[in-house]
Parts: structure tokens; C-alpha cells; sequence
């Protein structure tokens, strides 16, 4: 998680628009860090990082073209709100990797938080419980039925005040 964080504070010092074509390709990243860690072998993960790539850009027009298009329409909100809807479209069914779509998520809105001058949300020990619970409910819930998509915007709203107030200060470097 460290190795991601890290690249997740060079991506956003570098100015890399997450949703452009640099910054998709910087999610991935993000995800490949949390799951092998710093200087992972290409060679002997190549199989998990194929797999991953397929999915995400199998999944490219119904899943995550929609959260581009709806991030780009909404990019001015709230912050948080921006942040919030983001990690629902990452975590609720289908979801956008193979695995680590928690742990990618919540980093992918921290992301979010840091571009709009917000500190980032860090997971710990104190806010775990809170965290996972409302996760649990979004990781289950399919963004393609109309159930899903009744409840989605409930579980948006949750987050975006859980986000509010699990953000913290400590965690934003001086330039």
C-alpha cells in the first residue's frame, strides 16, 4: 500500500488527470502496487497483470467510460461527492479489477480528494469498521440491475461523509 501511495502522490504532483488516457493507466499502476508491492517481477506476474488489463479495458465502454463521463460532468462538485461516487463505480459489481478493488479504490479517491486541494483518506486501525461496513454493502450491489441502481446513490451519499470525516491532514506532505 505504501508503493502505492507514493506513486498515487507523484501522479497528483505531476498534475496526471486521473481519468485521462496517462491517468487510466495510472490506475492500473495504482492497482498492480497494491497487489505485488514495489518492484514486482514483470516477468513472473506478467499472467496476473495481462489478466487485469483485459478486464478493466473489457470493461472499459459499460464501466469505466461512464465513471470518466460522470467524473468529467461533475468534475466542479463537491469534492468529496466527486471522490464518494468514484469508489462506489470502483467497488460495486462488476468491479473494475480483478482483485484489490477495495484497497484501489479508496486510493483512487484519495487521488480524487489530493487533485481538489482535500487531504487524502488513509485507512487505519480507528476507522476500519466504519470503512468496511459501508463497503461491504456497495461491493455487492450490482450497478446494472435497477436495485443497484436505487441503492447506489444512498451508499454515494454514506461514503461521501464517511470521507469527510475520516480525512486527515496529517497524511498531506509539505511541498
Amino acid at each position: 500500500m505504501l508503493a502505492a501511495y507514493e506513486f498515487l502522490e507523484a501522479v497528483v504532483n505531476d498534475d496526471v488527470d486521473l481519468f485521462s488516457d496517462q491517468g487510466l493507466e495510472a490506475l492500473l499502476h495504482i492497482n498492480h502496487l497494491v497487489l505485488l508491492g514495489r518492484g514486482y517481477d514483470k516477468h513472473f506476474f506478467g499472467k496476473h497483470i495481462q489478466v487485469t488489463r483485459q478486464r478493466f479495458f473489457a470493461n472499459f465502454q459499460r464501466y469505466v467510460k461512464p465513471i470518466r463521463r460522470w467524473y468529467r460532468k461533475h468534475e466542479t462538485a463537491n469534492p468529496y461527492k466527486l471522490a464518494a461516487q468514484v469508489y462506489v463505480g470502483v467497488l460495486s459489481q462488476p468491479q473494475l479489477y480483478q482483485e484489490g478493488n477495495h484497497r484501489t479504490g479508496s486510493l483512487i479517491a484519495s487521488g480524487v480528494l489530493l487533485q481538489n486541494g482535500c487531504p487524502p483518506f488513509v485507512l487505519t486501525r480507528q476507522n476500519a469498521v466504519a470503512y468496511f461496513n459501508p463497503s461491504s454493502e456497495i461491493k455487492f450491489t450490482d450497478k446494472r440491475t435497477i436495485r443497484g441502481k436505487l441503492r447506489l446513490p444512498k451508499y454515494s451519499d454514506d461514503f461521501r461523509e464517511f470521507l469527510r470525516r475520516n480525512v486527515d491532514e496529517t497524511f498531506v506532505r509539505e511541498p
